[in-house]
């Protein structure tokens, strides 16, 4: 017996607009606390090579070598396909 057979998967999982507290300290003993976003971008470090960053901050990373600035998201949504052949003596 031979069979043969198809599968077709799906699915949609997407994650923004990460948001968070951002707790800074001084060496004067001093905390303060910002509501941030999560930044994802690049940046080139001269001499050796463009490195991907996540950072956390009130505002838009900015600066020499910062390139495609955005917020940071994750995208796990796709589709696959599968075929095969199944053999039973």
């Amino acid at each position: 017996m031979v069979g043969l057979f198809f599968d077709l998967t799906g699915r949609y999982a997407s994650f923004a607009n990460f948001k968070g507290d951002d707790t800074e300290s001084s060496s004067m003993g001093s905390i303060t606390t910002h509501d941030s976003d999560l930044y994802f971008f690049k940046l080139n470090d001269f001499g050796y090579g463009i490195f991907p960053i996540l950072f956390m901050d009130t505002t838009e990373p900015s600066g020499t070598g910062v390139t495609d600035v955005r917020l940071a998201k994750v995208d796990f949504s796709g589709f696959s396909f599968f075929t095969g052949f199944i053999f039973r003596f």
